[in-house]
């Protein structure tokens, strides 16, 4: 199981991955299109905000559920409905809030996510950083927002 990540170090792939689920929000009512997040933590690790040149800036068998699920514990999102178990998602009731979208490869499961309060004000920072011609890398939002 993968380390739970504190918003402190969060770099490009979990901002990148806030700014894809709020268009989920948005635009799909809360489902995620599971083709579209990365699963292979192995191949692809999770990069990092690490100013400590000692510390790799990957976090290994860390993928972008992961970075969800930090998110969650972050108290950014939630799923609707749904808990945490063993650090993963665990969903109550899987067929009210999965949606089997149509591929070329056939059906494929999504799930539903909320943003919370926190989520929202945060998301609405990263979406303005972006609009003045800021990067995912670089973000990093006001202290005020993350209380």
């Amino acid at each position: 199981m993968a380390r739970s990540v504190p918003i402190s170090e969060w770099g490009k792939d979990h901002w990148s991955t806030l700014a894809y689920l709020e268009t989920c929000a948005v635009d799909h009512d809360g489902y995620i299109d599971s083709r579209k997040m990365g699963s292979d933590g192995v191949k692809y690790p999770t990069r990092l905000r690490r100013f400590d040149s000692e510390q790799p800036n990957e976090e290994p068998n860390h993928s972008d559920w992961d970075c969800l699920t930090d998110m969650m514990t972050e108290g950014l999102i939630e799923p609707a409905p749904g808990r945490l178990a063993s650090g993963r998602l665990a969903w109550d009731d899987v067929e009210a809030h999965t949606r089997h979208a149509q591929s070329a490869a056939g059906q494929h499961e999504t799930h539903q996510i909320k943003f919370t309060p926190k989520g929202q004000a945060i998301a609405g920072a990263l979406r303005a950083h972006k609009a003045n011609g800021g990067n995912f890398a670089a973000f990093m939002p006001d202290p005020e927002l993350l209380k």
